[in-house]
């Protein structure tokens, strides 16, 4: 057991690099960068050059991708240049509320996948014991963007219980 261990951990070495990569070759493939995207009519090109430099956008994409990976490992993601501030505050004041409808979503599937095998198991061959099974198939074969979209459109749009976004 302890060799297996060992080998998924060494397997999985190649597989982050790999990983680790494509996401910096995708990210270094979209046209312009920050100070294209921000640029104003006042903003010179000696200016541009100097912000460039300020963020190593004038260096060589493997340069560049070292340097990532290196501040990566050190848990450093840098400065976020909308927010103005290091990118794990800006993270850390969302995910938490992505961790908390993850769990509220988590204990509701429970709950109810719990009360409908019940009840599944208590009417077994029963007509509703069918058309639970058929809705909860329905349901896994339909991807969860589509369904959580359905229901923002009843709950929210047509019958106004819950508000449609801040």
């Amino acid at each position: 057991m302890k060799q297996y261990i060992i080998r998924r951990l060494l397997q999985m070495i190649p597989t982050l690099i790999g990983v680790s990569i494509i996401i910096f070759a995708i990210s270094a493939m979209v046209p312009g960068d920050y100070i294209t995207a921000k640029q104003s009519p006042n903003m010179t090109i000696e200016k541009q050059a100097e912000l460039r430099k300020i963020y190593g956008l004038d260096k060589p994409q493997y340069q560049r991708y070292f340097i990532w990976v290196s501040n990566m490992a050190k848990g450093n993601l840098g400065d976020s240049l909308q927010h103005k501030k290091p990118v794990t505050k800006v993270i850390n004041t969302y995910v938490w509320n992505s961790f908390i409808i993850a769990i509220v979503s988590l204990i509701l599937s429970w709950f109810i996948a719990v009360l409908t095998g019940v009840f599944s198991a208590k009417f077994q061959y029963s007509l509703f014991d069918k058309l639970v099974t058929l809705f909860v198939f329905l349901c896994m074969s339909l991807p969860s963007f589509f369904i959580g979209l359905l229901l923002i459109k009843f709950f929210a749009l047509e019958w106004g219980l819950f508000p449609v976004g801040e």
